[in-house]
Parts: C-alpha cells; structure tokens; sequence
C-alpha cells in the first residue's frame, strides 16, 4: 500500500520507499507491486531500459494487475526520459501509447491527461492536440496546477502572454511549492517585456526547489546578464551544468560569463562543446568564433569557422 502511494505521486521517490522495497522483497519476493517498485528506482537512478522492462513485466503478469492506469503512466514516463537520452522517435510514440492506455484504464486520470498534453506540445508538435487534452484534463479538475501550468504554455506558444501569465498565476495561487509556473512568468517578463522583475520570480522559484537545473540556469542566467554579480552566475551555472553536463543552454550562458570576464581559455571549451554537440545551432557557431579570436588574434582562422558554418 505504500508503495502505491508512491506509485501514484502522491510521494516522491526517497531513502523511505527504497527501505519499504526491500522490505517487501524480504516479504514477498514474487509480489507484483515489487516489480514496480523496482521500475520506479531504476527511473530515480536513470536506468530507463531496464524500468521500461520492469513496469512491462509487471503488465505482462498473467494474475490480477491492479493500479494498471499508474504502471501505464510510468511507463510513458519511462520511454519519455529515455528519448531524452537517446533521441529515437518511436519512443516518443510508446510514450504516448502507454499515457492513452493509463487513461483508457481511468478516464478520470487527470494527471496522465496533463502529461499526455505535454508530450504534444513538448515533443510531438501538435499544438490541437495539446489543445484538446489539456481541456479534458481541466475539465476533470480545474485546479489542478500542472494542467495550469501546461495552460500556460499552450497559450505562450499561441503568443497570448497576457493569458499564459494569468494561467502561471493561478498554477502558483494553487501550488505555492510548485515552482515551474514562477519560472514562466520570469522568461515571459524577461523575453517579451523587458521587465527587470523577472529576478523576483526567478529568486522565488529558486528558493522553492533549489535542485532543479532550470531554476539554477534562470537565477543564474539572470545575474549574467543584468548585474555584475559573477560569482552567483557562476555558482548557479555551475550548479546547473551538475545536474546536465550536456545541456545546451547552461554551456553557452556559462562560456559566455566565461568571455563577460575574459577568460577566453575556459570560455573556449565551454563554446566548443557547444559548436561540437549542435554543429547546427548558429549562435554556437558566432560565439565559437569570436571567442577563438580572443584566444589566437586570428581573423582568418574565425571567419572560415562562420563561413564554413554558413556553406552548410
């Protein structure tokens, strides 16, 4: 029972429910709900395969499977973070298959709606669709604060802002621990209206989870380009390259503090990561560029860099 109640998300997987695993394992070593339990620690510790073929075991057990609708959402959740990983799209269709078949099981499962509806907008494309769920998903509970959240993001990418803020804002009056909301509001203050407010809601969302890698890029972000505050854009950039040595972002906003206090040398590597990596993202291409000007003075060497980027 209690490991449905992580199952569920009612709890976040810690120390407690590993405890409570091996617990059962001593127990009953053959109980279903132990294969799952083991899927949601393999996700926790990253091995996606090897949780896709647990929770797939689990639904495969010939004997009774109850919860089904909770096992279908984590294995959706499962292939999402593995295409995350290993960039295959078919993942990205069993993900949706196995959130469509958690609904089918609980039409009332707002939760695999909410998700089903950021796979669409996220990663599939199909803005209607993300349209069409996420309506069903309010529908079932309006106060849900993802669902807002995954509103609010509809909306931004329909360019209603004045919409997309009122939704954050009524994520955040829901869940004041949920931090996602605080930090759209900030991109949207920062991006579409220029307004140095954006620190507050960055601070805020920060402060309420100060262990996610977008809250750390943003705060940090922000002192990188407002303030000559370096030492906190580099904590928090750092902090944020821990969690995702490979994300794009946080490699180009950390060489570009980098090349704000010009040291060229660790802006270089950070630069040629990102050029290597996304040999199609333009920006890397230029900073690449410039910064290797910094380094060795020669014109010639950067502008075949661009033009080579250019021919492609």
């Amino acid at each position: 029972a209690i490991i449905v109640l992580y199952l569920k998300g009612i709890y976040k997987i810690d120390e407690r429910f590993r405890k409570v695993t091996e617990s059962l394992q001593k127990i009953d070593p053959k109980n279903v709900t132990l294969v799952v339990a083991k899927g949601l620690l393999a996700m926790r510790a990253g091995e996606d395969k090897k949780a896709i073929q647990l929770f797939e075991n689990a639904l495969e057990e010939k004997e009774s499977v109850s919860n089904k609708e909770y096992i279908y959402n984590s294995l959706a959740n499962a292939y999402e973070k593995l295409y995350e990983n290993d960039p295959q799209y078919e993942f990205l269709r069993k993900a949706e298959k196995n959130y469509k078949l958690s609904i089918k099981e609980n039409p009332k499962y707002y939760q695999a709606l909410n998700n089903l509806a950021l796979l669409y907008l996220m990663k599939l494309s199909d803005l209607e669709k993300a349209k069409k769920t996420i309506k069903e998903c309010l529908e079932i509970n309006p106060c849900y604060h993802m669902a807002l959240n995954t509103l609010g993001l509809i909306y931004e990418e329909e360019n209603k802002f004045e919409e997309a803020l009122e939704a954050y804002m009524k994520s955040y009056e829901h869940s004041k621990s949920y931090s996602p909301p605080l930090n759209q509001i900030g991109r949207i203050l920062d991006f579409e209206y220029k307004n140095t407010l954006c620190r507050q809601y960055y601070s805020l969302a920060y402060e309420i989870d100060p262990d996610s890698l977008v809250n750390c890029f943003n705060l940090g972000n922000y002192y990188r380009k407002y303030t000559d505050n370096n030492e906190n854009a580099e904590r928090l950039l750092k902090k944020a390259l821990e969690f995702q040595k490979t994300n794009t972002l946080c490699n180009m906003a950390m060489g570009l503090m980098k090349y704000k206090v010009e040291d060229h040398l660790s802006a270089r590597n950070y630069f040629a990561y990102v050029f290597a990596s996304n040999p199609d993202y333009a920006c890397g291409c230029f900073a690449f560029a410039v910064n290797e000007y910094k380094v060795t003075g020669d014109v010639a060497q950067s502008l075949a860099i661009i033009k080579d980027f250019l021919n492609k």
